[in-house]
C-alpha cells in the first residue's frame, strides 16, 4: 500500500510517500466495550499504545485544537519518528481519511 501526505495540492513534488502495509484486523466484543467507555486523549492514548497508529490519528483528528490536543499530536507524531513540519500541522488530518489515487506514486 503506497500513502502520501500531500503538503501542497497545487505542488505535488513537495508531498512525502510511503510504502507500507496495514492490516486491518477487527476488535473482539470486550475491546469495542472498552472503546466506547473511552473519550478523547484517552481513546487516542490507547489506540496508539496498542499500534493501531491510523485509528490514532483518526481519533486525534476529531478533537477540538486545543492546547492539550495539539501537545498529543506532537508527542504522537515524535513517538513515531515524523519530521517537525508534520508535527507542527494542525489540524493534522482529515477526519476521514480518503485516498487521492490507489497504485504506485511513483
Amino acid at each position: 500500500m503506497d500513502f502520501s501526505a500531500v503538503c501542497d495540492r497545487k505542488d505535488f513534488s513537495k508531498s512525502h510517500f510511503v510504502e507500507g502495509k496495514i492490516q486491518r484486523t477487527e476488535l473482539d466484543s470486550e475491546l469495542q466495550t472498552l472503546l466506547q467507555d473511552l473519550q478523547g486523549l484517552e481513546k487516542v492514548n490507547w489506540y496508539a499504545s496498542s499500534g493501531y497508529w491510523e485509528d490514532a490519528i483518526r481519533e486525534l483528528a476529531k478533537l477540538s485544537p486545543n492546547n492539550e490536543t495539539r501537545q498529543a499530536w506532537r508527542e504522537l507524531l515524535q513517538s513515531g519518528n515524523i519530521r517537525s513540519e508534520a508535527i507542527e500541522a494542525y489540524p493534522p488530518l482529515p477526519v476521514e481519511l480518503q485516498p487521492l489515487y490507489s497504485g504506485s506514486t511513483r
